[in-house]
């Protein structure tokens, strides 16, 4: 896959500084979702700005780290309807195992794939703030994905107390998310 036909994402709550993200990244295209000047979205605001890309492919990454997205890019086959996701070995089983993965150390998706997921679950439960924290649970719960171990380079920010995966609720919200996925699926069974 060609960069240039790749727009890429970064959600940001605007705290840090996201010159050494902005310089790393392969695409012509980037739009950034800052929580601090948007309506705060939490990490939904990856999807929101969706509209503002150019392109039909979109990269999505986090905002506290450093990824091989030309890599990752490489790896994406144009035409399937697939989440690529960069993910390490030490999260990939865990997560494949509960049905789901992550986005947020580089991922390439068709545009169209994020509305629909998000449709389905919308049309049966609220968007509160669960979901606009796990939303990536659902986007990759509801769609195929593929999985490649490319690396990623933790800027110093990234095990901070105040991101996600550190937080005391993490575990609950993931659970409790998976309880509605699951309900969504067994409906549609």
């Amino acid at each position: 896959m060609v960069c240039s036909d790749i727009s890429a994402i970064i959600v940001t709550k605007g705290d840090h500084d996201l010159t050494p993200i902005l310089q790393s990244l392969p695409f012509d295209d980037v739009v950034v979702w800052d929580n601090s000047k948007e309506a705060d979205q939490k990490v939904y605001g990856r999807f929101l700005a969706i509209p503002r890309a150019n392109n039909n492919w979109i990269y999505v990454q986090d905002d506290d780290c450093i990824v091989p997205a030309r890599e990752i890019a490489a790896r994406f086959i144009e035409g399937r309807k697939e989440i690529l996701c960069n993910v390490q070995k030490s999260h990939s089983d865990y997560y494949r195992r509960i049905g789901c993965t992550l986005v947020g150390w580089g991922a390439i998706f068709p545009r169209e794939m994020a509305q629909m997921a998000f449709g389905r679950y919308l049309a049966q439960f609220s968007l509160d703030e669960l979901f606009l924290r796990e939303c990536d649970r659902v986007f990759t719960a509801l769609n195929r994905f593929r999985e490649v171990d490319l690396g990623v380079q933790h800027l110093p920010h990234a095990l901070g107390n105040d991101r996600m995966g550190t937080e005391g609720c993490h575990g609950n919200d993931l659970r409790e998310i998976l309880r509605r996925i699951n309900l969504l699926k067994q409906a549609a069974a």
